[in-house]
């Protein structure tokens, strides 16, 4: 059985996580800035909304992940296309299952793990056997 990634480390390498919950924290930020500064309820009320909104979609992330690593299949894969942008890393990834050419994309947080992976090399990816087009590369959790 392989070991499913902690908390902390979900949060620091699959963006879908980090981004929501850093925009999230920063309206609730904003949102007691306008409860207390400005008395608006409506800002509050607004901001604090749409942060648990934000809240709810990383949980929902770090449910799909951890969902993925106690029924996911390991596959090699290659990772055909890769751009950073800002605090991002975007991986164009190709597999085979099945007899199945799949190609699909992974958004990481840009970090010495990521940047250290090239072009064209062969990587250990894990995939949702139901969805396949849900996947992530399994080297950077290693």
């Amino acid at each position: 059985m392989r070991k499913i990634p902690r908390f902390k480390e979900l949060f620091l390498k699959d963006y879908i996580i980090l981004g929501p919950a850093f925009i999230g924290l920063l309206f609730i930020g904003l949102s007691i800035y306008f409860y207390y500064a400005e008395n608006n309820i409506f800002g509050f009320y607004g901001l604090g909304g749409a942060s648990i909104v934000l809240f709810g979609v990383a949980a929902i992330r770090i449910f799909v992940l951890k969902k993925l690593f106690t029924n996911g299949v390991e596959t090699s894969g290659k990772i055909v296309k890769m751009s950073f942008y800002r605090g991002t890393c975007r991986f164009v990834l190709e597999f085979d299952y099945d007899s199945e050419h799949i190609k699909t994309a992974w958004i990481a947080v840009k970090n010495q793990g990521s940047r250290n992976l090239k072009m064209n090399t062969n990587v250990n990816l894990l995939i949702n056997p139901n969805k396949l087009k849900q996947a992530i590369i399994l080297d950077l959790f290693q």
